[in-house]
């Protein structure tokens, strides 16, 4: 037992976290696109109540033949 209580604490005190959610990139108007990609905005609106790609109609983008 006082060796999984000694396991535990060595995880509890080591914790390691990657943040994939938050400030990224994105937020500051940078966007990927891939090269096969058509119909792409070049700008896209960046603002608190506009945060979704809906606003470049994605609907109408497409993969070139």
């Amino acid at each position: 037992n006082t060796t999984a209580q000694e396991i535990w604490k060595i995880i509890v005190d080591n914790v390691f976290s990657i943040g994939t959610v938050g400030v990224s990139p994105a937020v500051m108007g940078i966007r990927i696109v891939k090269n096969t990609m058509g119909n792409i905005p070049a700008r896209q609106v960046n603002m608190q109540h506009a945060r979704t790609p809906q606003s470049s109609h994605p609907a109408t983008f497409y993969f070139k033949g």
